[in-house]
């Protein structure tokens, strides 16, 4: 059914990011840091198709509400 609905590839194309993402970020000084946040990031990316909507309504929430106060 994910398939049928778009949503695997659009997956596909996320790790793919990630993954290049890593790579550039690997020359940076903070390596160690910022490899940790992709790696937490992986993991998101790779749970999402398997999350019951109402999990990804929450994980989406959750984000929003962080980035609502960083601009307040």
């Amino acid at each position: 059914m994910a398939a049928r609905a778009g949503i695997e590839p659009v997956v596909g194309f996320l790790q793919v990011c990630v993954m290049a993402a890593a790579s550039e970020i690997a020359k940076a000084d903070d390596v160690q840091i910022r490899t940790q946040k992709f790696g937490e990031l992986r993991e998101v990316v790779e749970a999402w198709p398997k999350l019951t909507p109402e999990l990804r309504a929450a994980v989406l929430a959750v984000i929003r509400s962080a980035k609502e106060r960083q601009t307040v």
